[in-house]
């Protein structure tokens, strides 16, 4: 086991020019462990499990790939929406996070920004404008999150 954590701090150390930040370094280690457990186990081809057992056993190294790509994914919208969420004015920036992160109520936004609730709606809906306004102007970012027609 500790072979395997010392492995992958070493291919981590030797490809960290290949890093590009576009995930947490978190995902790029697990990514690498991942990609060492299964080449692992390429190499020593075992057959001491039934069949069925096996079958069972890709069905849930799938499903945990599946997982593990889901997520990467996700975590890649929320730092694309983050960077598009940091464009909008400031106020349409607060009421938004206080909105969606914070989880406020529109009279509760309303309170702590001193307007009124439909002056939160008004904010809330135009930087929702905005940050699909500045998605579409990217065709990169419109491509990488499958949105082309």
């Amino acid at each position: 086991m500790e072979e395997i954590i010392l492995e992958v701090f070493i291919k981590f150390y030797k490809n960290i020019k290949n890093f590009k930040f576009k995930s947490s370094v978190e995902t790029y280690l697990y990514r690498i462990a991942i990609n060492l457990a299964i080449n692992f186990s390429k190499s020593k081809k075992l057959d001491v499990f039934p069949i069925e057992e096996k079958q069972q056993n890709i069905k849930e190294k799938n499903s945990f790939v599946d997982k593990i790509i889901l997520s990467e994914k996700r975590q890649e919208i929320k730092d694309i929406m983050l960077k598009q969420i940091m464009k909008l004015p400031s106020n349409q920036k607060v009421a938004l996070y206080l909105a969606k992160y914070e989880q406020l109520s529109y009279k509760e936004i309303a309170e702590i920004m001193e307007l009124s609730v439909s002056s939160v709606e008004s904010l809330l809906f135009r930087a929702k404008q905005n940050i699909k306004k500045f998605i579409l102007k990217d065709k990169e970012l419109v491509k990488k999150l499958g949105l082309e027609k």
